[in-house]
């Protein structure tokens, strides 16, 4: 006898109101699995919109996923950062390079769980304003 084959997850970093959570369970047929997000109000709303879902009210760095993800594996890993200080959405150039660093948070999640795919909110300045290449992220 074999073991079950537990499903796939799905999970939403910088989880808002849950729109992106809402094109993802269309898309896919399931509700997203974990919603992180550092703001009480964001996840909150995230919460109302899909309860079904496991919500982590935590900074995206402190979040350890192979922790969360307890052994599973992840078939899609959502990232939609915040754009208003590291792109030009507020006007001039981008304001505040840790915020821009919050790109690393994919790459973070790619290594330690190995999602099957990725997607991330397009935010065109963060193609040219990212660190050198061999760059390291942030510490994890």
């Amino acid at each position: 006898m074999t073991a079950p084959i537990e499903p796939l997850m799905d999970v939403d970093n910088f989880a808002g109101g849950g729109g992106a959570s809402l094109g993802i369970t269309r898309a896919l047929g399931k509700q997203i699995d974990i919603a992180v997000n550092h703001d009480f109000e964001a996840i909150t709303m995230h919460a109302a919109n899909h309860p079904e879902t496991l919500h982590l009210r935590e900074d995206v760095w402190q979040v350890r996923p192979r922790k969360v993800c307890a052994g599973r594996r992840v078939r899609l890993a959502w990232f939609s950062p915040d754009c208003t200080h590291h792109s030009k959405a507020k006007g001039g150039k981008p304001r505040q390079k840790k915020i821009r660093g919050l790109c690393w948070v994919a790459v973070r999640w790619g290594r330690d769980v190995g999602c099957a795919d990725s997607g991330r909110h397009p935010v065109g300045s963060t193609r040219s304003e990212g660190p050198p290449c061999g760059a390291s992220p942030r510490n994890t």
